[in-house]
């Protein structure tokens, strides 16, 4: 989890910087809605990128910057709306498929969230973040069909437990 919340930094600080076609009026919003986020006054961040989006409901920027927001806060459904928004806007902007990857693994959606790491990565080749999400996803998913693999075959413990005696058992 450390290691998805470390990739979500790396990706905000990318999302971070406006984009120099914004308008004066989206930029000053969005530098509204950052400094409050900065302050943890979280419910003034989200009324700032909302208005962004309504200033300039053409520009990716706010969806992108809610979005990063609303993971944030556990709320990545409503994340996931926002990147796709910032997607339909901006369509070869490979950040906004990395933080979509990372809202649907916080949703525990895995094969969606490779499938936009794997997009972002397509778009921007030498995205680190991208690559890390996919490996990240591909060594979970890895671990999940060992534990229903033990399950199955009727052993949710790893081996060498002794249950009676609680102890660890070696194996030679």
């Amino acid at each position: 989890m450390m290691r998805v919340l470390f990739l979500f930094i790396q990706l905000l600080l990318l999302l971070a910087v406006p984009a120099a076609s914004a308008s004066t009026d989206l930029s000053k919003l969005i530098q509204e809605g950052d400094l409050h986020w900065s302050e943890n006054r979280l419910v003034e961040a989200e009324s700032a990128f909302r208005k962004a989006i309504e200033k300039d409901p053409d520009s990716s920027l706010g969806y992108s910057r809610l979005g990063a927001l609303l993971v944030m806060q556990n709320r990545a459904g409503e994340a996931v709306t926002a990147y796709q928004e910032a997607i339909i806007r901006e369509p070869d902007n490979a950040n906004y498929f990395t933080a979509l990857s990372i809202a649907y693994l916080h949703m525990g959606y895995h094969e969606m969230a490779r499938t936009m790491a794997q997009r972002a990565a397509e778009l921007d080749p030498g995205m680190k973040q991208a690559e890390d999400i996919s490996q990240y996803i591909d060594a979970k998913m890895k671990r999940m069909s060992a534990l229903a693999a033990q399950k199955a075959h009727g052993s949710a413990e790893p081996e060498g437990i002794n249950h009676e005696e609680g102890t660890l058992q070696s194996h030679p």
